[in-house]
């Protein structure tokens, strides 16, 4: 039984990781968003 509860701590594990990851993703696509809102884009005069 301890490899059983190993195997399901390393699955919570790897799980909570991968929920990191999308929350992190989701906070940097939403400050580039902002950033690009912010940041105008140069006139090109001939």
């Amino acid at each position: 039984m301890p490899v059983l509860t190993e195997l399901v701590a390393l699955l919570r594990l790897a799980t909570k990781d991968r929920t990191q990851l999308v929350l992190e993703k989701i906070a940097v696509r939403h400050q580039l968003a902002s950033y690009k809102r912010s940041v105008g884009r140069p006139n090109i005069n001939d």
